[in-house]
């Protein structure tokens, strides 16, 4: 039967098992990584996790570990790891003395604006672009390390090049 498997991930965004369903010994409670309380549904709606798709009468060997997802597929709310990265973001922005106040608020506007694919995605990442290298060294380097978590790859690309 084809269809997604359940993922179980902690609330910080680690991925413990993306086939909870179809191998639930690799299932914990807490997250290796980190401490924080493993998760394999919305915590909004209730909606499992979705994790690796299997397709009937296909075999996958091996593979990359699947990346959590930013937002529910069934209630379109943040994950808490997306929340929680998006709240560093904010406060890290609030921290730079390098960008006035309107400047902070559009980077914190654009933060989200990267961690969906809109058409408003490329502009929102022109501007974090501009904006990250305005923020200093110090801020702009730890949201760096943030936007790289939330971005989507469309965003990625247009920030920080690539394929």
């Amino acid at each position: 039967m084809s269809g997604y498997d359940t993922a179980q991930i902690c609330r910080n965004g680690h991925v413990i098992n993306d086939t909870a369903t179809r191998y639930p010994q690799h299932n914990v409670k807490f997250c290796s990584k980190c401490g924080a309380e493993a998760m394999s549904i919305c915590k909004e709606c209730r909606a499992p996790i979705r994790g690796q798709y299997h397709a009937e009468g296909v075999v996958v060997l091996g593979g990359e570990p699947m990346d959590a997802p930013a937002f529910c597929y069934a209630c379109g709310r943040p994950y808490p790891w997306t929340q929680a990265a998006l709240q560093a973001g904010r406060e890290l922005i609030a921290e730079s003395m390098n960008l006035n106040d309107e400047e902070k608020a559009l980077l914190t506007k654009s933060l989200h604006e990267i961690a969906t694919d809109t058409p408003q995605t490329p502009l929102a990442a022109a501007r974090v672009k501009r904006l990250l290298a305005k923020a200093g060294a110090e801020v702009g380097g730890a949201l760096k390390e943030v936007v790289t978590k939330i971005a989507t790859e469309a965003a990625k690309r247009l920030l920080f090049g690539g394929a």
